[in-house]
């Protein structure tokens, strides 16, 4: 099994050009990530399995460009010259880090990096404000998973604000599997969850294809998709359409080490 590579090691690496191992994490400045300590993921008891390989290879036109049909948010993360992560959207950040990394990009140049060490509740997302109220919304992306020691974090989410409601749709992880979760909270008092658990695996080291899906007619429902597979439920009591957000990176991870890579993001509405 490989381990994280040191700072000097990546350095140099960087500075060869060396950019093909799963685990290289971009330094665009040395206070940015922090000397990794050993990915206990690495362990032989670990849960999380590795992938076959880091790449599927890389698209020689970028996600967003090679495009055709409407959408209400693309971002592959590939603007020249490299945008500034605020760019994207609202940026969360605490006891984490949050770069736009062209260390592993499934659409080159760049994806979109998010890396928690030994955290406590920490936070490394960006939200983008879809500014619709659509009958349905899907958000769809890429993710590698490159080191995941937790047995729960709390990924990218659809956030649906009505005037007296919020309700979110997420992507969680537990130790070794992925689930579908959803939550709705009035006045600051949380009014429904649900929690459906899917049968895909977390799979480290290799880029897989999510898809979280929102839909109300002819009743509300939710699924997640992960590279074809499928895991349906009925929405809420309080789902219902409102205002839309999307979600990318680790709203929360509430102990333990994540750090993900998160390409070719894609919003969709009927």
């Amino acid at each position: 099994m490989r381990r994280l590579p040191t700072i000097a090691v990546l350095t140099a690496m960087a500075l060869a050009g060396t950019l093909a191992c799963s685990y290289i994490l971009e330094l665009p400045g040395a206070s940015l990530i922090p000397d990794p300590e050993p990915d206990a993921a690495d362990s032989d008891d670990a849960d999380v399995p590795d992938g076959p390989s880091p790449f599927d290879g890389p698209r020689s036109v970028p996600f967003c460009a090679s495009r055709t049909e409407p959408s209400l948010w693309c971002n592959d993360f590939d603007d020249e010259p490299a945008p500034p992560i605020t760019s994207v959207g609202t940026v969360s950040l605490s006891d984490a880090q949050l770069v736009l990394s062209n260390a592993v990009a499934l659409s080159t140049p760049r994806a979109l990096l998010a890396s928690v060490q030994d955290g406590t509740d920490a936070i490394a997302a960006v939200t983008y404000p879809l500014g619709v109220d659509p009958d349905g919304v899907t958000l769809s992306f890429d993710l590698l998973v490159s080191a995941w020691d937790t047995t729960d974090a709390r990924l990218s989410q659809i956030e649906l604000a009505g005037p007296t409601e919020r309700c979110v749709v997420r992507l969680d992880g537990s130790a070794s599997t992925w689930s579908l979760t959803q939550v709705c909270d009035a006045a600051g008092a949380e009014t429904a969850r649900e929690s459906t658990a899917s049968s895909s695996a977390i799979v480290r080291g290799r880029w897989q294809r999510f898809a979280i899906a929102v839909t109300f007619s002819p009743t509300p429902s939710v699924t997640l998709d992960v590279d074809g597979a499928r895991t349906s439920a009925p929405g809420v009591a309080p789902l219902q359409r409102a205002p839309a957000s999307a979600t990318i990176g680790a709203t929360l991870v509430p102990a333990g080490s994540v750090t993900l890579f998160q390409d070719n993001v894609l919003v969709t509405s009927p």
